[in-house]
């Protein structure tokens, strides 16, 4: 492993510039004057002054490899990973030719779940229909309105203790079980969100949204065989419940059928175009089949639909970085990093952006704090 790195020191060494420290250029000079004491000791006065840079240790590994000090050689490399898990790649072997493939960034991973207000306003339509409020105790009716609400407040754990005090007044209120599987889900409790929402279908096997809910539940669990079968279920209760479509698009994607994902996408939004969930997710399709403009404009809509949302621009700007549009990349990174600081990921993308743009010491800024920000455990494609 170590002779890997080592390789990369050297290459990096040999080709690049020394203009932004003019400690190394010095040292540079007295190695090629032979003068081995005075080298080591300008390497080291820059290190003094810049214990931090990536670029100084790599230098400095490369120097005293040359005068043989391999342990302290490897110190510095040690530390400069340790600085930035990417800094070898960044600056050594691979150079900025191959720097897209360190883009922190695997669109699965990067798919938008439905916010809770459009989960919540089938619940809300529902109990608006008399026909279906006569089927309820006033009482019963007034809980399950006022969870809602405190659901939409975003107070999970007091519309938890409401939704608890409802089912022990009405153990067979099939919605109120359903609810309360919303709620754990939202707190990812899933294995009790799932006996929730496992006792709402047994007292109501008709109730197309537990069914819903239930899918959502084993989808996060990994079942996705049962994910797939509730779903179905749940389509075939309620051909109008559009959410079920947009988790079925969801599902399609997780198991890598990219391209009927992308028809249950097209569906939705021949249906309405307030959907940017949709447009992002089919966007991020796109792009996993090669379609940059189509992604590109897809996420563009989300945007002016849900400007409000660091993730979408975070998305804008890797699809920007990867057909060569560094500087509007950057733009959006810096957008996304104003909205959420710890979006490290988009620190990560920016330096690399900024990297080739020849923007060395603002790019390892954000290498630095990407690192910080623990980008050492996300998983870089």
């Amino acid at each position: 492993m170590f002779k890997v790195l080592i390789i990369f020191v050297c290459v990096f060494f040999s080709t690049k510039a020394f203009s932004q420290y003019p400690y190394l250029e010095e040292a540079r000079d007295y190695y090629v004057k032979h003068d081995r004491e005075r080298s080591l000791q300008i390497i080291n006065q820059e290190l003094e002054h810049n214990p931090n840079s990536v670029e100084v240790l790599l230098k400095s590994a490369r120097l005293k490899l040359l005068y043989g000090l391999d342990k302290e050689a490897q110190r510095d490399v040690i530390k400069a990973v340790n600085i930035n898990p990417f800094a070898l790649e960044l600056y050594g072997f691979y150079g900025p030719g191959n720097i897209i493939n360190l883009l922190a960034y695997t669109p699965k991973n990067s798919l938008m779940e439905l916010g809770i207000d459009k989960r919540l306003l089938p619940y809300k339509e529902l109990l608006e229909d008399t026909s279906i409020r006569q089927q309820f105790d006033l009482t019963e009716i007034e809980t399950l309105e006022e969870s809602i609400r405190i659901i939409e407040k975003d107070s999970l754990k007091i519309a938890l203790m409401s939704l608890n005090h409802l089912i022990e007044q009405y153990p067979e209120c099939a919605m109120g079980h359903d609810l309360k599987g919303l709620v754990l889900e939202e707190q990812s409790k899933y294995s009790d969100a799932s006996k929730s929402l496992s006792r709402a279908v047994v007292l109501q096997p008709g109730y197309a949204f537990a069914w819903y809910n239930f899918s959502r539940i084993e989808r996060k669990l990994g079942r996705l065989d049962f994910a797939k079968k509730y779903l179905d279920r749940a389509i075939k209760l309620n051909t109008d419940l559009s959410k079920a479509y947009f988790d079925q698009a969801l599902l399609l994607k997780t198991v890598g059928e990219t391209q009927a994902a992308i028809q249950n996408y097209n569906e939705i939004l021949e249906q309405t175009d307030n959907y940017p969930e949709a447009y992002l997710n089919r966007g991020i399709a796109l792009k996993m089949l090669g379609d940059l403009e189509g992604a590109l404009e897809d996420i563009n809509r989300a945007i002016e639909n849900f400007s409000d949302n660091a993730q979408l621009y975070y998305n804008r700007a890797n699809i920007k970085f990867m057909m060569g549009a560094h500087n509007d990349a950057i733009e959006d990174y810096t957008i996304a990093i104003q909205m959420d600081e710890t979006l490290s990921e988009a620190f990560l993308n920016r330096g690399l952006a900024k990297y080739i743009q020849g923007e060395q010491s603002d790019a390892c800024q954000d290498f630095n704090m990407s690192s910080t920000l623990g980008l050492s455990k996300a998983n870089i494609k």
